[in-house]
Order: structure tokens, then sequence, then C-alpha cells
């Protein structure tokens, strides 16, 4: 009849998974969006981007949004390296071979990115439309991938931040060069980070006053041939 203490110790002793998380190290998104933008938009994309970055043990969580009254203020920012202000509005930009961009993010030296990040939806309807069939959805639907794609170029542009760095990888989230279906395709299975990638953007949220660089690469932030739009430009 000893297994029942045992038991009783091993279950005292055993992790608690709860706790576990609240551990993780976390960065904090004030979100910003324009009144004509959908609650529902909004959503997907902080979750889309959360579960990219859940896969490596940094927590992405919202710490609020709020809708403009008129003109989004661009320029709203926080003072806070476990925080960064998101802008998601209609704003165009554009990308090398006038490829829209869906996100930017600017930097105030070569490994000092700012603490804001843009998102344009105009952007990733534009390239929604781009593709073949996409239009003609259910605007439901379009309004879930446009969502899921901002979503997808919000962890890159928050690698960015976390990395320190404006520079692409080869492949994985900070490739330079994103197809457009894979904006849009239900696998996020190309949206992996490197475990260096993985190290250096913990030690950012741990230890805030490093300037981590990730690998550089010599691939230029482009557009590929078969019609993809990069996630962010190369010299932001």
């Amino acid at each position: 009849m000893l297994w029942l203490p045992l038991t009783f110790m091993l279950a005292r002793d055993m992790p608690d998974a709860t706790h576990g998380r609240e551990l993780r190290p976390k960065l904090f998104l004030d979100v910003v969006t324009s009144p004509d933008i959908p609650r529902n938009v909004v959503d997907r994309a902080l979750t889309e981007a959360a579960i990219i970055w859940d896969t490596v043990g940094i927590e992405i969580k919202p710490s609020a949004i709020h809708t403009a009254v008129g003109r989004v203020d661009a320029t709203r920012a926080v003072d806070d390296a476990h925080a960064i202000t998101v802008v998601v509005d209609d704003e165009p930009k554009t990308a090398l071979h006038n490829d829209p961009a869906l996100g930017w993010i600017g930097f105030d030296a070569p490994d000092r990115p700012e603490r804001r990040v843009h998102l344009s939806r105009r952007s990733a309807t534009v390239l929604l439309d781009a593709i073949s069939g996409f239009g003609k959805r259910p605007e439901s639907e379009r309004e879930r991938l446009i969502g899921r794609a901002l979503g997808r170029t919000l962890a890159h542009e928050i690698g960015h931040y976390l990395l320190g760095s404006k520079e692409h990888t080869p492949r994985g989230l900070m490739r330079a060069t994103i197809a457009a279906e894979d904006f849009f395709s239900p696998s996020r299975a190309s949206f992996y980070l490197e475990c260096d990638q993985a190290t250096l953007a913990m030690n950012r949220l741990t230890f805030p006053d490093r300037q981590p660089r990730v690998r550089k690469s010599r691939e230029p932030s482009r557009p590929s041939d078969a019609g993809s739009s990069t996630a962010g430009r190369g010299d932001e």
C-alpha cells in the first residue's frame, strides 16, 4: 500500500504548467487601429502572431486595443523594452518592385529598432485580390485571411524588434521574401524560428539593455518572381 503516498509525493512535486507559463518572457502590444478596421481582423492578426511566437516559448500579449478617433497617430510609441505599439490602418506603402508592404518597423540605428510596428490592411487586401479566386470569397472569409496575413507580418516585424536587426535570413519567419500564398495558407509551417533566433529573442526580453544581433544574410529584401510580397522592407 505504499503507492498512495508515493503518488501524492509525485503529484506534489510536479511543476505547475500554469506557473511555468507565467514565467515565460512576454512582449506586450499596445494596439491602435483606425475606426474602419474590423475588430475580428485585428483579433485574428494578434492570435496568429501569438501562435507563431508561442512555439519558441515567448508570449505575445495585447495590453490594450484602442480605436483611434480620426487619423491614427503613427508616432505613438511606448518606452518599455517589453512592450511595443502596433498601428493597424490602411496606409499604403510599397516594398521593392512596387509590391505592397504589409508591415514595417523603423530603426533609429542599424541595431536599434523602434518600439512601433505598422500594419497595412489595404496592402493585405491588394495582395489577396491579386491571387486568383481569392477575391470572390465571402467577406467573412476575406477578413479571416487578411487577419491571418497581417498576423504573420506582425510576427515577422516582431522578429526584427526582438532580434535587434533589420537583416533577413534565407528561410523561416525572418526570410526576406514570402510568397503571397504563404501569407494566406492554412499552414504556418514555413513561419518558424531557428534555435539561435529564439535564443536571441529570449535574451532581448530577459536582458533588455543588450542589443542582440541575428546572423546576417546577404539576401536582399525583395519579392520573388512567383508574385510574392515582402512582409517588411529590408531598409526598415
